[in-house]
């Protein structure tokens, strides 16, 4: 009977486990409308507020497309590269810069990463306590960062607010859940 027990509490926590195993992953978006749509229902951002660039180049990697939108304290950015692992190799980098600062003690706050072969994510709720670049951004000494960094093969995207109120947070959140993004 303690053995049953055991067994079945063992498949109801893995049951229960199951739903949650695919938001810790990176879905594809390599169509920048989803990532657009996104922006327009979840972040309330206006198409006139939408920076749209094709053909051109990113942190010195060929880019087909990046799409940018600013909202009060919030940035969000969209990078579909040329080639498959430039987007991951990006947040790779990211990722790599974020453990060199906790290191540094350049940062107070929580940074959860994980990385795969074709994916990569780095979520973070931080205040800096000295200046650094962080890939994605220059971060000043003071500056609190909330938000997440994802890529999945020639996909890149960053999701942010810095200095943002509690509202902004909650945009950024409601848009990397509307994408199906993880979230701390």
């Amino acid at each position: 009977m303690k053995r049953m027990k055991a067994v079945v509490a063992a498949v109801l926590t893995a049951a229960m486990l199951l739903p949650s195993a695919g938001c810790s992953s990176v879905a594809d978006l390599r169509d920048e409308d989803v990532f657009i749509d996104a922006l327009e229902t979840a972040a309330g951002i206006d198409d006139d507020e939408i920076e749209i660039v094709e053909e051109t180049t990113y942190r010195g990697c060929d880019a087909e497309c990046i799409v940018l939108a600013k909202h009060g304290d919030n940035i969000y950015l969209y990078v579909r590269f040329e080639d498959d692992e430039d987007g991951v190799n990006l947040a790779k980098d990211v990722h790599e810069t974020f453990n060199d600062a906790r290191k540094s003690q350049d940062f107070l706050g929580t940074v959860k990463a994980r990385e795969k072969k074709i994916s990569a994510y780095v979520l973070f709720d931080i205040e800096m306590k000295d200046d650094r670049d962080l890939v994605f951004l220059e971060a000043d000494e003071g500056m609190e960062i909330y938000g997440g960094v994802y890529a999945r093969q020639n996909t890149y995207l960053a999701a942010f607010t810095v200095d943002g109120s509690k509202r902004d947070k909650e945009k950024i959140t409601a848009f990397l859940k509307e994408i199906k993004y993880p979230t701390l």
